[in-house]
């Protein structure tokens, strides 16, 4: 058992708490991070956690104050338990390939195929519509996206944690080296799938195999960590605003990112964000934003 929610009617009574969980966690050889840990405050109307968040999750499912359980117990099962159960299975078994067979652009399509399967899933499930855009359903709740993960997506983040760690852990250096003259010689390997990666998203780099360190637009990385966020972070931006464009051009689902009419969209979408109504009820109302819903006056019925 390693996740635990404490509770406590003062700060100086939880503080006391964590002590003592610190304490017999350090006896059975394990340690508590308290950076990964969450403190809400919460009265008979409201909650917020101190670090200035309205909502955090617990196993998943997030934690809210006036948060009905029917609605989060939905939003857990269709988004949030998938982002956090499935995607990390992928992720797992891409960081596992160090040296892979066939072509990498084989495995990415293997990934789009399996978001595609479970998009038909989620129409099956009642939670979108088939023609609803499929670039929304990927993007961030604040940009009027659904936030769910792509299995392609997460594929390729796990590939660059992996490279990531090769091109900064001094004693992976052999392993590093070898990779390297394999990708020299277009074998495939975990540092020649990362290459493609870069290339795809256009991210320039220098590697310095005798440093341990990456330097990405004058910036160097010697961390593994840091230089796998930076990255992802620069590939998540790129995916947003592809899909983002390709939304907003779309005739009739973009139109709600083209107002005549001057929109505050990031307060428009708060609804999204908030989490509170159910699939069905989000699924409606994107697609009733997106025009797809058949009905007399729809387009496609004049």
């Amino acid at each position: 058992m390693d996740d635990l929610k404490l509770y406590a009617n003062s700060p100086d009574s939880l503080t006391k708490q964590i002590e003592v969980v610190a304490s017999i966690s350090k006896d059975i050889n394990m340690k508590l991070n308290v950076k990964k840990c969450a403190e809400t405050l919460y009265t008979e109307t409201s909650a917020k956690c101190t670090d200035g968040e309205a909502v955090y999750k617990y196993l998943g499912i997030e934690q809210k104050a006036k948060l009905k359980e029917p609605a989060a117990w939905d939003r857990a099962q269709k988004v949030n338990s998938y982002n956090s159960t499935i995607i990390p299975v992928f992720r797992y078994i891409a960081s596992c390939v160090a040296k892979g067979s066939g072509k990498y652009a084989s495995v990415l399509k293997r990934g789009t195929r399996l978001d595609k399967k479970f998009r038909k899933l989620l129409v099956k499930l009642k939670s979108r519509y088939k023609c609803s855009c499929v670039a929304r359903l990927y993007l961030t709740t604040d940009m009027g996206g659904y936030g769910l993960k792509s299995i392609k997506n997460a594929i390729e983040e796990s590939t660059i944690y992996l490279w990531a760690y090769l091109c900064t852990k001094a004693e992976l250096k052999g392993s590093l080296n070898l990779f390297v003259t394999k990708a020299n010689r277009e074998k495939r390997c975990a540092v020649s799938d990362a290459r493609s990666i870069l290339k795809a998203y256009d991210i320039d780099y220098q590697l310095e195999e005798e440093r341990s360190t990456v330097v990405i637009d004058g910036a160097s990385f010697n961390d593994a960590r840091a230089l796998a966020r930076h990255v992802v972070e620069l590939m998540r931006t790129v995916n947003n605003t592809r899909r983002y464009q390709t939304w907003k051009k779309l005739k009739l689902a973009g139109r709600v990112l083209r107002p005549k009419a001057n929109m505050d969209l990031i307060e428009s979408f708060t609804w999204l964000k908030e989490g509170k109504l159910s699939s069905v009820a989000v699924r409606n109302a994107i697609a009733a934003q997106e025009e797809c819903l058949i009905t007399r006056t729809h387009p496609s019925q004049v």
